[in-house]
């Protein structure tokens, strides 16, 4: 099976936003955060004093640069992001979890947004999974179906997908008593975060119906595609 790591170009970069209250609920639940700020705080569960804090990452990875002839009517079978320089401290249990939701209604499409901190925005989560401290070229599964299939149709379409990350307390709804950080290398620092793709192509046969149209049967010609199973991905 085909298999790419690449690193998205275009506007492709995470940002922050936080919110803090002295009621863990109230602070979780804000439909608004802080302006989006370029740090790594990408998955922050914390109380200080007698306030909440909650940090998320805001992702935004941008195929619109794709050469027109490369991953083009390809179907994901499994995808993961590519984490470096990774920081762990964990003062509770599962404060060492990260989760990663599909933003399926940005305040602003393309661009990063306070709104964007909304509970009500996030679908198609990922499991929870455990980061090591130190960490580099570690694999976040994106392990959801439907967030696949989404991954899928944003490469197609050469459009942007929007991800949010939360540490697992933040997610699951548990109550921080101290910090809980996860940090890793955004898209454009010194280890840049990738994205690790397998995929599979269908034929062009299957693609087209009569007169150039589009059948319901999604790929394109495998001649196609640029990849290939080489560089040392390995499998999940």
């Amino acid at each position: 099976m085909p298999v790419r790591e690449f690193t998205p170009t275009g506007v492709s970069e995470g940002k922050t936003t936080f919110k803090k209250n002295s009621n863990v609920a109230t602070a979780r639940d804000f439909a608004q955060g802080s302006t989006p700020a370029d740090d790594i705080n990408f998955a922050i569960a914390r109380k200080q004093s007698t306030n909440y804090f909650f940090y998320r990452g805001l992702f935004i990875f941008d195929f619109s640069n794709i050469p027109v002839n490369d991953l083009k009517g390809i179907k994901v079978v499994r995808a993961g992001l590519v984490l470096s320089d990774i920081t762990v401290s964990a003062a509770d249990s599962g404060g060492n979890k990260m989760v990663v939701s599909h933003i399926h209604n940005p305040n602003s499409y393309g661009s990063w947004g306070s709104q964007d901190y909304s509970n009500a925005r996030y679908s198609k989560h990922t499991s929870a999974q455990t980061l090591t401290n130190g960490a580099d070229n570690f694999l976040f599964e994106l392990d959801n179906p439907a967030l696949l299939k989404k991954l899928q149709d944003t490469i197609n379409n050469r459009t942007r997908l929007h991800l949010v990350t939360r540490n697992n307390i933040d997610y699951a709804g548990g109550t921080p008593t101290g910090m809980n950080r996860i940090q890793f290398d955004d898209v454009d620092d010194d280890a840049p975060l990738k994205l690790r793709i397998f995929y599979r192509t269908i034929s062009a046969k299957r693609y087209f119906s009569g007169g150039g149209r589009r059948s319901s049967k999604s790929g394109f010609a495998a001649d196609s595609i640029s990849a290939g199973t080489s560089g040392g991905f390995g499998e999940f």
